[in-house]
């Protein structure tokens, strides 16, 4: 698989699924998230990007893999995240979110089949 085969996010449901998105050629990451986000928002995690819904509310479903996921990085939201959120790549030099490198990927799909404790 070559890098221009990589998706470019990873979508994190609160049921535990994970999928992958793509950009089209010319649009932008937050454009591509909006068709799984409304409204999305975004937070610089180092080397990943967090996208979750701008309006963030305690009534959204919890999101245990989003939650997993993110700790493992280092980032934790105080009240747990909630709803539907994706991870890219931060953005380059230019202002682009390159690609999920295959080890993202792959360290992704680990956290997703294999829950804490299970």
């Amino acid at each position: 698989m070559t890098s221009a085969d990589q998706p470019h996010f990873a979508v994190l449901q609160p049921d535990g699924q994970i999928t992958y998105g793509y950009r089209l050629d010319g649009d932008s990451t937050y454009r591509a998230v909006r068709a799984y986000i409304s409204g999305p928002a975004s937070q610089g995690t180092g080397r990943l990007r967090a996208w979750y819904s701008d309006s963030f509310t305690a009534d959204m479903p919890p999101n245990p893999l989003a939650d997993r996921v993110l700790s493992a990085i280092g980032y934790h939201h105080p009240s747990g995240w909630r709803g539907t959120v994706a991870l890219s790549m931060e953005e380059d030099n230019s202002g682009e979110c390159p690609p999920l490198t295959v080890e993202v990927q792959a360290t992704l799909d680990e956290l997703a089949q294999h829950p804490a404790g299970g």
